[in-house]
């Protein structure tokens, strides 16, 4: 790498950390503002009615919820023949499907509704590491083997093509204080004391 890039490489990096820095400082004290207006507010009369009013809206709202249910299955149990059991209220049949979800998800593998099957990530990646990690061991087991008595590929097979590449990940510390403007410049801090939610993953 150029010595001469590194300079400026550094300097913006030192620039991002204390802008970071102000950021959770601006929002840290944005935030206990808030709190301490909205503790204000309802301690004053203008508050209690607010209260009062948000306490009777959720009332309100559970009670149309239960209200709600209640015609529902009242409406479901009075059909008879298809007719609607009053004016207000229309009753329309639905096919609804019941199934194992195991088995409907295999069935959709077998029969390629690829757009019926929803990837999860990370259970994909525990299966398919656990999977690598195997195929690795057997080819070390084979290698005091010689390479005509053993082909690695019969060994194990996957059922797709993985890719597998080093992800830089960044993790931020939660405490940036010493990077404030106004403080000494300091040096980039470990992963230690960091929090998880300041991971960042390369996108490539």
């Amino acid at each position: 790498m150029n010595d001469s890039n590194e300079e400026p490489r550094t300097g913006n990096l030192a620039a991002l950390v204390a802008d970071l820095a102000a950021a959770r400082e601006a929002y840290a004290k944005a935030d206990g503002e808030f709190d301490v207006a909205e503790e204000s507010m309802e301690a004053t009369a203008e508050g209690q009615i607010y209260l009062q009013r948000k306490e009777a809206r959720e009332r309100a709202r559970k009670a149309r919820d239960e209200a709600d249910g209640a015609l529902r299955e009242q409406a479901i149990g009075l059909l008879d023949g298809g007719a609607s059991p009053h004016p207000a209220i229309t009753v329309k049949n639905f096919d609804v499907l019941s199934y194992n979800p195991k088995h409907a998800v295999a069935e959709a593998a077998r029969r390629g509704w690829l757009d019926a099957l929803k990837l999860d990530r990370r259970a994909f990646d525990k299966h398919a590491k656990t999977v690598m990690d195997a195929i690795d061991a057997v080819e070390k087991a084979l290698e005091a083997y010689p390479d005509d008595m053993v082909e690695v590929s019969n060994v194990l097979r996957f059922g797709c093509m993985i890719y597998c590449c080093i992800e830089p990940r960044v993790t931020v510390a939660s405490d940036l204080s010493e990077w404030l403007p106004g403080h000494d410049d300091g040096a980039v801090t470990t992963e230690e004391g960091a929090t998880d939610d300041d991971d960042w993953m390369c996108p490539f």
